[in-house]
């Protein structure tokens, strides 16, 4: 479903572990040279289980709310494009099912989600979404991600707007709608990454990128602070 985009990714040589998706109780010792991604989803308000796709961009951004670097070479799947598996969970709390991966450091973009039933890619965020970096030998905290199809009715907040909505103005079946929910100051670090160096994701605005998933379009719910629109122009809510 997406190969199209693997092959716009890093060469293999700049890739350093393989991504690996933390399962319940499975220890984990925090190497050097590897980044790590925690988030969470809230089972209370999301109807059903969703899955993700981040990317591995290339370099830096070249300006605020710019689109995402990608280098046109070397096919590398597993490395560069970071799906997780709604099936793995981490850890439970009494509002949460913690995620935890293992990725190559460097900067990434939330690109897509999907509706984990179907076990493919449901709606590329390429009109609008976020990026973060993830540094080696660091947990970084991405906070909550938050998912809804646009034609249920939802408790989540940020999307309560976007969903469901009247017959005549219904959505693509299967379209995903997608928020952003940073994590909060002084949130307790989850089971078994006590002692880590845990640090909040510093997101930024993403301008639009092609859509190399091949599938439908959206974008990014609203971040306060960090991400905004003008009709359909991205805006860099942290741009000075």
């Amino acid at each position: 479903m997406f190969f199209a985009l693997l092959a716009l990714l890093l060469p293999v040589s700049a890739a350093a572990q393989p991504v690996h998706q933390f399962r319940s109780g499975e220890p984990v010792a925090i190497r050097s040279d590897t980044a790590y991604l925690l988030f969470r989803t809230d089972p209370r308000v999301m109807k059903d289980w969703f899955e993700f796709r981040f990317v591995r961009e290339a370099g830096p951004p070249e300006g605020p709310a710019a689109p995402p670097r990608l280098a046109a070479s070397h096919v590398e799947a597993g490395r560069n494009v970071v799906k997780t598996d709604a099936d793995r969970v981490f850890a439970k709390t009494a509002d949460s099912r913690v995620v935890l991966l293992a990725v190559p450091p460097g900067s990434y973009f939330l690109a897509a989600a999907g509706y984990e039933q179907l076990k493919a890619v449901g709606t590329c965020l390429w009109m609008g979404t976020v990026r973060f970096d993830a540094r080696p030998g660091v947990v970084t905290d991405l906070g909550y991600l938050l998912a809804s199809l646009e034609d249920w009715k939802t408790a989540i907040p940020e999307l309560a707007r976007v969903t469901n909505p009247p017959t005549k103005y219904r959505t693509a079946p299967m379209m995903v709608a997608v928020a952003v929910r940073p994590v909060a100051a002084g949130t307790p670090p989850p089971p078994g990454l006590a002692g880590a160096k845990i640090v909040p994701a510093d997101y930024r605005a993403v301008g639009k990128f092609p859509n190399h998933f091949r599938t439908m379009i959206s974008r990014l719910h609203p971040v306060p602070g960090v991400l905004d629109y003008e009709r359909d122009r991205v805006i860099d809510v942290k741009a000075p």
